[in-house]
C-alpha cells in the first residue's frame, strides 16, 4: 500500500488505532501524537486467552495444537465462559470422537483479532464484536456469528460462515464455500480464487434473489431489498467460479455439529499422517459433500 506523507498524516491525526504484525508474527499498536511512548507497543500477550474485551491471538506456524495445548494457551474457554459462546455451548453435550484434537476458538464480545498461522485444521467462531479471523496454511471453518465481520481464508479449502451482520469474506486460494444465510446485511465476497460454491439460505419458499451487474461486481438482491450479497471482480480477469445455490433450508445445529464431526475425523488422520512437524497437504479435501447433503 502506497501512502503519502501527507496522507499518513491524516491517518494519524485521525484517531484511528493502527495495528503492525512483524515479520515473527508478533502485533503491535503505532503510538499517536498523544502517547507518552512513542515506540510501538506490544498489544499480544505471550500467554493468549479469551475475554469479554478486546482479544488479539496469533498462533504460530510451527505450533501443532491440540488440547493440552489449547489449554495451557486459555484459548478453550473455562466452564463459566462457555455458556456466553455459542459453538462451545453448542458442542459440551455432543459426543465427537477426536474433538479434543481439533482447535475450537469461540471468541466472546469485544473486537477480536485471531490470526492462525498454523498448518492445521480450526473452527473459529467470532463472538458479540466486530471481529476480524485470518488463517494461512490448512483446512478451515470460520464462523462470523454477531457483529460486522472479516473472513479472510488461506491456502485450503475453507468454510465462511455469516448469518448477521454485514460480514466482508475472503476466502484466499483454494475451493472455498460460502454459507449465507438470509439476513438484513450486505455481504461482501472478495475470492478472485478457485472454483467457490456459495449457499445462500434461508429463502422464502419460491424466493430467488435478483441478480444483476455493477462494473464487475455481480450483486445478489433479495426481493425487499434487504439483504443483499456482493461478489467483487466476478467479471473481472484473471477471476474465480462460483456455483451459486439458493435454498430454502437453512443449517441446523445439528447439521453444524455433523460439519465439525466430519472436521475430527480428517484432523485426527491429518495429525497421525505426520512427518516431523508437516502436516499432508491434502489439497482436494472439502466438507461440500457433507454441506451439500444437509442443505438437500
Amino acid at each position: 500500500m502506497n501512502v503519502s506523507q501527507r496522507g499518513l498524516g491524516s491517518i494519524l491525526r485521525s484517531g484511528i488505532k493502527i495495528r503492525v504484525i512483524d515479520k515473527d508474527g508478533k502485533m503491535f499498536i503505532l503510538p499517536d501524537r498523544d502517547s507518552s511512548n512513542q515506540l510501538l507497543t506490544p498489544i499480544v500477550k505471550e500467554k493468549p486467552s479469551i475475554t469479554q474485551s478486546d482479544d488479539s491471538i496469533i498462533i504460530p506456524e510451527n505450533r501443532v495444537l491440540n488440547k493440552i495445548v489449547m489449554d495451557e494457551f486459555d484459548v478453550y474457554l473455562s466452564p463459566e465462559l462457555q455458556k456466553q459462546a455459542f459453538l462451545s455451548n453448542l458442542l459440551k453435550h455432543k459426543s465427537i470422537p477426536n474433538i479434543m484434537l481439533l482447535p475450537v476458538i469461540d471468541l466472546l464480545a469485544g473486537n477480536d483479532i485471531v490470526i492462525n498461522k498454523n498448518q492445521g485444521c480450526s473452527v473459529i467462531v467470532g463472538g458479540k464484536g466486530n471481529d476480524t479471523l485470518i488463517v494461512e496454511g490448512g483446512h478451515h471453518i470460520l464462523f462470523a456469528n454477531e457483529g460486522n465481520d472479516k473472513l479472510f481464508g488461506g491456502k485450503g479449502n475453507d468454510v465462511l460462515i455469516s448469518d448477521t451482520g454485514n460480514d466482508y469474506l475472503d476466502g484466499g486460494e483454494g475451493n472455498d464455500i460460502y454459507l449465507i444465510n438470509k439476513h438484513h446485511g450486505e455481504i461482501t465476497i472478495d475470492d478472485s480464487q478457485g472454483d467457490n460454491t456459495l449457499f445462500i439460505t434461508g429463502l422464502n419458499k419460491d424466493e430467488m434473489m435478483s441478480s444483476s451487474r455493477d462494473d464487475n461486481d455481480e450483486v445478489l438482491c433479495s426481493l425487499d431489498n434487504t439483504f443483499i450479497v456482493r461478489i467483487k471482480n466476478k467479471y473481472k480477469e484473471p477471476r474465480a467460479s462460483y456455483q451459486i445455490e439458493q435454498k430454502e433450508r437453512v443449517l441446523t445445529d445439528e447439521a453444524l455439529v455433523s460439519i465439525i464431526h466430519e472436521m475430527a475425523q480428517f484432523n485426527q488422520n491429518q495429525l497421525s499422517s505426520m512427518k516431523g512437524t508437516f502436516l499432508p497437504e491434502a489439497k482436494d479435501w472439502t466438507l461440500l459433500p457433507i454441506i451439500t447433503q444437509h442443505l438437500t
